[in-house]
């Protein structure tokens, strides 16, 4: 049997209050992670749908010997690469932010507001 000091009770529960509290927050991100990959892959579908559709469009006009639409075309197919630049620029800021400011935390906007306003 083993007997265990006050003390040693004392940090062990510390240390398992610490582990429940960091697998809480592991879940919290996967959760803020799962939705997040949710909405980009949904935002990138849109863009890269627009890519081929105006991709298939164009290559039917080619073999119809038809080009008064490509540069129309061609120009959404642009705004698309475009687009799909920009979302990943924004995963890109949101993993540095994320990994330089840490973990978020709740704020009250209507005293951040009252604060806004009183300074001015």
């Amino acid at each position: 049997m083993i007997y265990l000091h006050n003390k040693n009770v004392r940090r062990i529960t510390e240390l398992l209050t610490s582990i429940k509290s960091k697998n809480q927050d592991l879940l919290n991100s996967n959760e803020e992670l799962e939705r997040y990959a949710y909405i980009l892959s949904h935002d990138l579908k849109s863009p890269i749908n627009n890519i081929v559709s105006f991709a298939n469009l164009s290559k039917k006009r080619i073999k119809a010997g038809e080009f008064d639409d490509l540069d129309t075309f061609m120009s959404f197919v642009k705004s698309s690469g475009i687009k799909m630049n920009e979302l990943a620029n924004s995963v890109l800021d949101y993993a540095i932010l994320n990994k330089t400011y840490g973990k978020k935390e709740a704020v009250n906007l209507n005293e951040t507001l009252q604060e806004t306003f009183r300074s001015k």
